[in-house]
Protein backbone atom coordinates (compact mmCIF):
# COMPACT_ATOMS: atom_id res chain seq x y z
CA UNK A 1 0.00 0.00 0.00
CA UNK A 2 2.37 2.30 0.70
CA UNK A 3 4.89 1.56 -2.40
CA UNK A 4 1.22 2.14 -4.34
CA UNK A 5 1.04 5.86 -3.06
CA UNK A 6 4.21 6.67 -3.43
CA UNK A 7 4.94 5.67 -6.62
CA UNK A 8 3.64 7.63 -9.82
CA UNK A 9 2.46 4.75 -12.38
CA UNK A 10 2.63 7.08 -14.97
CA UNK A 11 6.28 7.80 -16.81
CA UNK A 12 7.07 9.26 -19.63
CA UNK A 13 6.97 6.43 -21.69
CA UNK A 14 3.83 5.38 -20.31
CA UNK A 15 1.78 7.31 -22.70
CA UNK A 16 3.44 5.40 -25.75
CA UNK A 17 2.14 1.95 -24.54
CA UNK A 18 -1.36 3.23 -23.65
CA UNK A 19 -1.77 4.43 -27.06
CA UNK A 20 -0.07 1.52 -29.06
CA UNK A 21 2.59 3.86 -30.60
CA UNK A 22 4.25 2.22 -33.69
CA UNK A 23 7.72 2.83 -32.42
CA UNK A 24 6.66 0.28 -29.16
CA UNK A 25 5.95 -3.69 -29.89
CA UNK A 26 2.59 -4.93 -29.36
CA UNK A 27 2.80 -6.96 -26.14
CA UNK A 28 2.90 -4.47 -23.32
CA UNK A 29 -0.10 -2.41 -25.17
CA UNK A 30 -2.21 -5.41 -25.56
CA UNK A 31 -1.63 -6.11 -22.12
CA UNK A 32 -2.81 -2.91 -20.71
CA UNK A 33 -5.76 -2.69 -23.63
CA UNK A 34 -7.29 -5.96 -22.00
CA UNK A 35 -8.06 -3.70 -18.93
CA UNK A 36 -9.20 -1.10 -20.26
CA UNK A 37 -11.50 -2.65 -22.77
CA UNK A 38 -12.91 -4.81 -19.74
CA UNK A 39 -13.60 -1.17 -18.02
CA UNK A 40 -10.66 -1.35 -15.62
CA UNK A 41 -8.38 1.42 -14.41
CA UNK A 42 -4.90 1.16 -14.64
CA UNK A 43 -4.59 0.73 -10.71
CA UNK A 44 -6.03 -2.98 -12.16
CA UNK A 45 -3.26 -3.66 -14.54
CA UNK A 46 -1.21 -2.21 -11.71
CA UNK A 47 -2.50 -4.91 -9.43
CA UNK A 48 -2.10 -7.30 -12.24
CA UNK A 49 1.46 -6.66 -12.86
CA UNK A 50 2.32 -6.97 -8.78
CA UNK A 51 0.05 -10.71 -8.51
CA UNK A 52 2.09 -11.95 -12.08
CA UNK A 53 5.24 -11.27 -10.59
CA UNK A 54 4.73 -11.94 -6.91
CA UNK A 55 2.97 -15.53 -8.30
CA UNK A 56 6.09 -16.17 -11.29
CA UNK A 57 8.79 -15.69 -8.21
CA UNK A 58 6.86 -18.03 -6.04
CA UNK A 59 6.24 -20.45 -8.60
CA UNK A 60 10.38 -20.45 -9.12
CA UNK A 61 11.51 -20.64 -5.43
CA UNK A 62 9.31 -23.83 -5.28
CA UNK A 63 11.38 -25.10 -8.39
CA UNK A 64 14.65 -24.06 -7.15
CA UNK A 65 13.81 -26.08 -3.96
CA UNK A 66 12.52 -29.62 -5.90
CA UNK A 67 15.23 -29.18 -8.22
CA UNK A 68 18.19 -28.40 -5.69
CA UNK A 69 16.64 -30.21 -2.84
CA UNK A 70 16.49 -27.45 -0.31
CA UNK A 71 13.92 -25.17 0.66
CA UNK A 72 16.55 -23.24 1.84
CA UNK A 73 17.70 -22.71 -1.56
CA UNK A 74 13.96 -22.01 -2.25
CA UNK A 75 13.96 -19.23 0.21
CA UNK A 76 16.97 -17.71 -0.64
CA UNK A 77 15.84 -16.93 -4.15
CA UNK A 78 12.34 -15.82 -2.51
CA UNK A 79 13.91 -13.34 -0.06
CA UNK A 80 16.42 -12.18 -2.55
CA UNK A 81 13.86 -11.32 -5.30
CA UNK A 82 11.15 -9.96 -3.02
CA UNK A 83 13.90 -8.27 -1.04
CA UNK A 84 14.97 -6.30 -4.27
CA UNK A 85 13.06 -2.80 -4.06
CA UNK A 86 14.03 -2.16 -7.61
CA UNK A 87 12.43 -5.08 -9.03
CA UNK A 88 9.07 -4.88 -6.88
CA UNK A 89 9.07 -0.95 -7.63
CA UNK A 90 8.49 -1.95 -11.34
CA UNK A 91 5.25 -3.71 -10.83
CA UNK A 92 3.74 -0.13 -9.39
CA UNK A 93 4.45 1.74 -13.19
CA UNK A 94 3.43 1.61 -16.23
CA UNK A 95 6.26 -0.19 -18.49
CA UNK A 96 7.13 -2.93 -19.77
CA UNK A 97 9.80 -4.03 -16.63
CA UNK A 98 7.55 -6.15 -14.81
CA UNK A 99 5.49 -8.06 -17.19
CA UNK A 100 9.14 -8.91 -19.01
CA UNK A 101 10.78 -9.78 -15.72
CA UNK A 102 7.97 -11.85 -14.86
CA UNK A 103 8.20 -13.41 -18.25
CA UNK A 104 11.91 -13.94 -17.69
CA UNK A 105 11.25 -15.92 -13.88
CA UNK A 106 8.75 -18.16 -15.67
CA UNK A 107 11.47 -18.81 -18.36
CA UNK A 108 13.98 -19.98 -15.62
CA UNK A 109 10.93 -22.09 -14.23
CA UNK A 110 10.61 -24.07 -17.21
CA UNK A 111 14.17 -24.46 -17.57
CA UNK A 112 14.63 -25.87 -14.25
CA UNK A 113 11.71 -28.53 -15.30
CA UNK A 114 13.75 -29.42 -18.50
CA UNK A 115 16.58 -29.86 -16.45
CA UNK A 116 14.59 -32.11 -14.35
CA UNK A 117 12.63 -34.16 -17.29
CA UNK A 118 13.91 -33.10 -20.30
CA UNK A 119 10.30 -32.95 -23.19
CA UNK A 120 9.12 -31.06 -25.93
CA UNK A 121 6.11 -29.45 -24.48
CA UNK A 122 8.60 -27.91 -22.56
CA UNK A 123 11.38 -26.49 -25.04
CA UNK A 124 8.09 -25.34 -27.20
CA UNK A 125 6.78 -23.56 -23.77
CA UNK A 126 10.49 -21.83 -23.51
CA UNK A 127 10.63 -20.61 -26.87
CA UNK A 128 6.85 -19.40 -26.43
CA UNK A 129 7.78 -17.45 -22.98
CA UNK A 130 11.05 -15.80 -25.17
CA UNK A 131 8.69 -14.54 -28.01
CA UNK A 132 6.52 -13.27 -25.63
CA UNK A 133 8.96 -11.54 -23.66
CA UNK A 134 10.09 -10.05 -27.40
CA UNK A 135 6.75 -8.61 -27.80
CA UNK A 136 7.37 -6.78 -24.64
CA UNK A 137 10.25 -5.61 -24.10
CA UNK A 138 12.25 -6.47 -27.71
CA UNK A 139 16.27 -5.71 -25.59
CA UNK A 140 14.84 -9.99 -24.22
CA UNK A 141 15.22 -11.43 -27.52
CA UNK A 142 18.90 -12.75 -26.66
CA UNK A 143 17.45 -14.94 -24.23
CA UNK A 144 16.46 -17.05 -27.36
CA UNK A 145 20.12 -18.79 -26.87
CA UNK A 146 18.32 -20.73 -23.83
CA UNK A 147 15.77 -22.82 -25.94
CA UNK A 148 18.67 -23.22 -28.85
CA UNK A 149 21.35 -23.89 -26.23
CA UNK A 150 18.87 -26.54 -24.44
CA UNK A 151 17.83 -27.81 -27.81
CA UNK A 152 21.72 -28.66 -28.80
CA UNK A 153 22.14 -30.52 -26.09
CA UNK A 154 18.95 -32.90 -26.62
CA UNK A 155 19.20 -35.77 -28.26
CA UNK A 156 16.04 -35.49 -30.62
CA UNK A 157 16.12 -34.90 -34.28
CA UNK A 158 17.65 -32.08 -35.58
CA UNK A 159 14.12 -31.03 -37.57
CA UNK A 160 12.44 -31.50 -34.67
CA UNK A 161 14.36 -29.72 -32.31
CA UNK A 162 14.34 -26.98 -34.78
CA UNK A 163 10.67 -27.07 -35.33
CA UNK A 164 10.23 -27.04 -31.64
CA UNK A 165 12.41 -23.92 -31.09
CA UNK A 166 11.96 -21.75 -33.97
CA UNK A 167 8.22 -22.34 -34.33
CA UNK A 168 6.62 -20.85 -31.25
CA UNK A 169 8.58 -17.95 -31.37
CA UNK A 170 8.43 -17.31 -35.10
CA UNK A 171 4.77 -17.28 -34.13
CA UNK A 172 4.92 -14.84 -31.85
CA UNK A 173 6.82 -12.43 -34.06
CA UNK A 174 4.33 -12.97 -36.78
CA UNK A 175 0.94 -11.93 -35.01
CA UNK A 176 3.02 -8.98 -33.60
CA UNK A 177 3.43 -7.85 -37.30
CA UNK A 178 0.21 -8.63 -38.15
CA UNK A 179 -1.42 -6.54 -34.92
CA UNK A 180 0.67 -3.70 -36.21
CA UNK A 181 -0.27 -4.22 -39.41
CA UNK A 182 -3.86 -4.22 -38.56
CA UNK A 183 -3.73 -1.46 -36.32
CA UNK A 184 -1.07 0.74 -38.10
CA UNK A 185 -0.98 -0.50 -41.56
CA UNK A 186 2.85 -1.57 -40.90
CA UNK A 187 4.31 -4.59 -41.17
CA UNK A 188 6.92 -5.45 -38.49
CA UNK A 189 7.04 -5.74 -34.92
CA UNK A 190 7.70 -1.80 -34.13
CA UNK A 191 9.16 1.33 -36.09
CA UNK A 192 12.63 2.42 -34.96
CA UNK A 193 12.64 6.66 -36.23
CA UNK A 194 16.32 6.32 -34.82
CA UNK A 195 16.04 9.25 -32.62
CA UNK A 196 13.90 8.36 -30.14
CA UNK A 197 15.85 10.62 -27.62
CA UNK A 198 16.00 13.74 -29.22
CA UNK A 199 12.27 12.83 -29.84
CA UNK A 200 11.93 12.67 -26.17
CA UNK A 201 13.58 16.05 -25.73
CA UNK A 202 11.17 17.35 -27.96
CA UNK A 203 8.05 16.76 -26.64
CA UNK A 204 8.60 17.63 -22.98
CA UNK A 205 11.14 20.52 -24.55
CA UNK A 206 8.31 21.94 -26.96
CA UNK A 207 8.82 25.44 -26.02
CA UNK A 208 12.10 26.00 -26.59
CA UNK A 209 12.09 24.24 -29.67
CA UNK A 210 14.10 26.37 -32.40
CA UNK A 211 11.45 26.19 -35.26
CA UNK A 212 8.51 27.74 -36.96
CA UNK A 213 7.56 24.70 -38.73
CA UNK A 214 4.24 24.60 -37.34
CA UNK A 215 3.69 20.89 -38.52
CA UNK A 216 6.67 19.97 -36.57
CA UNK A 217 5.61 21.86 -33.20
CA UNK A 218 2.48 19.98 -33.54
CA UNK A 219 3.99 16.92 -33.94
CA UNK A 220 5.73 17.13 -30.88
CA UNK A 221 3.03 18.60 -28.17
CA UNK A 222 0.40 15.56 -29.22
CA UNK A 223 2.24 13.11 -27.18
CA UNK A 224 3.03 15.91 -24.58
CA UNK A 225 -0.69 16.89 -24.52
CA UNK A 226 -1.90 13.04 -24.67
CA UNK A 227 0.56 12.39 -21.47
CA UNK A 228 -1.57 15.20 -19.30
CA UNK A 229 -4.58 13.36 -20.53
CA UNK A 230 -3.82 10.29 -19.45
CA UNK A 231 -2.28 11.45 -16.15
CA UNK A 232 -5.44 13.40 -15.37
CA UNK A 233 -7.17 9.75 -16.26
CA UNK A 234 -5.23 7.46 -13.80
CA UNK A 235 -5.83 10.76 -11.12
CA UNK A 236 -9.51 10.76 -10.97
CA UNK A 237 -9.89 6.82 -11.13
CA UNK A 238 -7.73 6.77 -7.83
Amino acid sequence: AFLYNSIDPMQPDSESYLTFDLQRTVGYPAFLAMFRAAGFGLESAVLAQLLLFCGATLVLALETARTGRSAIAGGVLLVGIFGNAELVRFSFIILTESVAITLCLLLLVLLLRFCRSPNVPLLAGMSTVVGLSMLVRPAFTPLFIVPILVSVRSKWPLATRILVVAAPGAACVLAGSVAQYLVHGYFGTQEFLGAQLIGKVGIYATDRIATVDSAIIDRLRGPADAVQSLQREFSDLR
